[in-house]
């Protein structure tokens, strides 16, 4: 039996719904599926303009680190709201059992009155800080 042309015309749109329709979705299919270098690339760029221009000015909005006003003057520069510091200088842990110059028994960490009764004779010698100030310092 012959099917009439009109079956076959709608088979025909019922198969163009499953491509994209306009420029952006074949823009976003490529950025997405595509395994080339190009895609990569562009994927890369787009991804510093919105950090950039969109999720840090945005965190800096939300954490109050800068203004809307500072976003769309151009000043998003002073929208960092994101910082990371780290320091050991504050970690009182003996490697290869040594701390301040001396040798203990053991490697680990050594709780506030350790480190004080192993480094606390530097400290009075050379920074004038005490015990109590010490202390203090580490309550604050």
């Amino acid at each position: 039996m012959h099917k009439p042309k009109e079956d076959i015309i709608i088979k025909k749109e019922n198969h163009s719904k499953d491509k994209p329709k306009n420029n952006f979705l074949v823009f976003l299919d490529w950025l997405w599926n595509s395994d080339s270098i190009w895609s990569y690339a562009v994927f890369l760029i787009l991804i510093f303009i919105v950090i950039k221009f969109v999720f840090l000015p945005g965190l800096g909005i939300a954490f109050s680190t800068c203004t809307f006003q500072d976003v769309f003057s151009g000043h998003s520069e002073k929208c960092l709201p994101l910082a990371i510091v780290e320091s050991s200088s504050m970690e009182h842990y003996a490697i290869n059992r040594e701390i301040c110059g001396k040798y203990l028994a053991s490697n680990g960490f050594l709780n506030s009155e350790e480190y004080w009764n192993t480094c606390g004779d530097w400290y009075e010698q050379n920074t004038n800080i005490t015990k109590e100030e010490f202390q203090q310092s580490l309550q604050q």
